[in-house]
């Protein structure tokens, strides 16, 4: 079963009407004004879980980065701890939480959306779960192409300069 998350599917739900409005420092934004402060905001969603709880936790965190690209927010998508599994082309091959479309999917359509995904250097060798993985080895999987490593002091960056959400 589906959820019919599709990324024209949720742009068209989340069409905001003329009258939308965003806090400001003065009080309520509305209109033009309320979408420019939205297209300016960078969010962070920081998964940590992998495929342990069935996909249930990636789901909803791509769910929520979906939405978030549609309304015109900047999203990236940081990999940590088992979560980092999401970042290789086997990792997600499988995994569908119930009422989700498959977490390669919605992978898919985050990136497809203009989503940024990261996944911890560390977290790579360490949390992955892949059996055997090693750097020298192409045969055991690879990142996937639209997958970056980066390190904490990137992300710690990207927490100050912006605003996280912790999945």
């Amino acid at each position: 079963m589906s959820n019919g998350l599709t990324l024209p599917r949720v742009l068209e739900a989340n069409a905001q009407p003329e009258e939308s409005k965003v806090e400001g420092q003065g009080g309520p934004m509305v209109g033009p004004e309320a979408r420019q402060q939205a297209v300016q905001e960078d969010y962070v969603v920081v998964l940590t879980t992998g495929p342990e709880d069935g996909g249930n936790a990636a789901s909803r965190a791509l769910d929520l980065a979906i939405n978030m690209l549609a309304m015109d927010f900047r999203v990236t998508l940081f990999l940590f701890l088992s979560a980092s599994r999401w970042a290789f082309t086997e990792g997600a091959l499988g995994i569908r939480a119930p009422g989700y479309d498959p977490v390669a999917d919605l992978l898919e359509a985050f990136v497809e959306a203009g989503g940024r995904v990261l996944v911890c250097s560390t977290c790579v060798k360490t949390h992955c779960f892949l059996p055997g993985f090693d750097d020298a080895d192409p045969n055991l999987g690879s990142l996937s192409r639209w997958a970056r490593q980066a390190g904490l002091t990137t992300l710690a960056g990207m927490v100050l300069d912006g605003r996280i959400i912790v999945v």
